[in-house]
């Protein structure tokens, strides 16, 4: 077996993440655990990663 190129996995991991931070950051904002932020963004936690993944890094 040849394993290939496998940043496409990577950045589909960060995907799957972000959209897992994304909705327990709702469900945390819904139920009163944290203020609901200004930019909704700041509730996905490793955003500078996927940005590295995808070149879109400052």
């Amino acid at each position: 077996v040849e394993i290939g190129d496998l940043d496409w996995f990577y950045v589909y991991s960060a995907v799957v993440w972000c959209c897992v931070f994304m909705r327990t950051g709702a469900r945390r904002v819904h139920f009163g655990e944290v203020e609901k932020p200004a930019d909704v963004e700041t509730l996905f936690y490793h955003a500078s990663l996927l940005k590295r993944l995808i070149g879109e890094a400052d």
